[in-house]
């Protein structure tokens, strides 16, 4: 990953922040905040558990965006990196010299995560038609129960299911499901 930051360099960039780079910050944050608290209490399997999302989800951002914010990619890089360096310190130390960093990894501030980065625009909720999951569909994270059961209703995935059927009940569980009982 280090090398691909080096290869970029020298390429057009874009400066915006678009829902790409919305969608890893809000896994750079979640990392952070994970490999804070989880190092606080002594689990490293969760902490190096985090880390592997955030690298996961720079290589997905690397893979499938074409025009790239190239500086915000090496930032969250560096983050990642300083997240490692306690618990792999020299490779994280040389990872941080091939960034071309002059100073020690370890003398640098550890991140801090944000917690307005930490709300998502949007989030995928499953469809369920009396307790089995049918589908998925993504809603605004302010969207109200009565909305959130409404756009359930018109899914395409459900329609075919629910029609003609007696519906019973629906369950809205915020952030999570829509439930669907159906005769």
């Amino acid at each position: 990953m280090v090398e691909r930051v080096a290869e970029l360099r020298g390429q057009k960039s874009k400066s915006d922040v678009a829902q790409d780079e919305k969608e890893l910050n809000y896994v750079r944050h979640m990392a952070i905040k994970g490999v804070t608290k989880d190092s606080e209490i002594f689990q490293f399997n969760t902490s190096i558990a985090k880390m592997m999302e955030l690298l996961n989800a720079l290589y997905k951002y690397d893979q499938e965006v074409e025009n790239k914010n190239i500086p915000y990619f090496e930032e969250v890089l560096a983050d990642l990196l300083k997240l490692l360096a306690p618990f792999a310190p020299h490779f994280a130390e040389e990872m941080w010299e091939q960034l071309g960093y002059e100073y020690s990894i370890f003398s640098q501030k550890w991140p801090v995560w944000d917690e307005s980065a930490l709300v998502r625009d949007n989030i995928e909720l499953a469809i369920q038609i009396n307790g089995k999951v049918k589908g998925r569909i993504e809603v605004p994270s302010a969207a109200s129960e009565k909305e959130i059961e409404d756009m359930a209703m018109a899914s395409p995935e459900t329609v075919d299911l629910i029609a003609g059927k007696q519906i019973v009940r629906v369950i809205v569980v915020k952030n999570r499901l829509v439930n669907i009982v159906i005769k």
